[in-house]
């Protein structure tokens, strides 16, 4: 009978109670809520480096935009540091990943 009082049922689960078991899982617990805690932040960082890419790839485009209505000889000179800043930005999104 003493048995059948150390014992628990939560949500229909039989768990043994004991003081080693208890901490088990609450140390079980504790580890799954810092995983859950590292992925939250890990997609924070990453929704942060979308957004960045984001406004770069509008100003970009916005450069793009201007250097259609450049004179020809500020066209080179634009293109080239278009282009750099695009494989700069290639370059920072691989680096995330």
């Amino acid at each position: 009978m003493n048995q059948m009082r150390s014992n628990w049922t939560i949500a229909g689960l039989y768990i043994p109670a004991s003081k080693q078991g208890l901490q088990e899982t609450a140390k079980s617990i504790q580890n799954r809520l810092q995983e859950i805690i590292d992925i939250s932040q890990r997609i924070d960082r990453f929704d942060a480096q979308l957004t960045n890419l984001e406004n770069d790839l509008q100003s970009i485009l916005t450069e793009a935009v201007t250097l259609q209505s450049s004179a020809p000889g500020n066209v080179d000179s634009g293109v080239k540091e278009t282009v750099e800043r695009i494989k700069k930005e290639t370059e920072q999104l691989r680096s995330f990943s």
